[in-house]
């Protein structure tokens, strides 16, 4: 395409020139005012993925489940084990974080989630003073995200 042509086509399809590309979801600029707001047709770039619960991910992946058992006291499933975090990354962070640092699983749940959740390394330092807790969160970070690798979080 001849550079006239992109710019007739730029001016044609909302005043894009020069080979540059809409950003979606990008704040809109038109009439001087910008809006953060996307538009109520906005629905991502298939429009129909939507993200599973933590739940339905353990259950479409036993491998995962498997990979937590035994990093979990016998009496508690890992959809027990993660009801109260936001995210399975999280919830998969403190199964191993209490793991590594022999700490009470149930212990660091109950200061990790609630009302009054601190966070992993506040509560390392609560229930482990002699941990690291900064290098024990960031061990337990790493052993969760190769956990996930593979996952989908996403429906189709």
């Amino acid at each position: 395409m001849k550079l006239y042509e992109l710019v007739i086509f730029g001016a044609l399809s909302g005043g894009l020139a020069f080979g540059q590309a809409p950003v979606h979801g990008a704040a809109s600029t038109a009439g001087g005012s910008k809006s953060a707001q996307p538009s109520s047709t906005d629905s991502g770039p298939s429009g129909s993925m939507q993200v599973k619960s933590i739940a339905q991910v353990l259950h479409d992946n036993p491998q995962l489940t498997d990979k937590m058992k035994p990093l979990l006291p016998a009496e508690i499933t890992p959809e027990q084990a993660c009801s109260g975090y936001k995210t399975l990354d999280q919830c998969l962070g403190a199964v191993h974080l209490a793991w590594d640092v022999k700490i009470s699983f149930t212990d660091l749940k109950t200061a990790t989630t609630g009302k009054h959740a601190a966070g992993l390394e506040k509560a390392v330092a609560q229930l482990a003073p002699a941990a690291d807790a900064h290098v024990a969160v960031k061990k337990a970070r790493a052993e969760a995200g190769d956990d996930m690798k593979g996952v989908s979080l996403f429906t189709n």
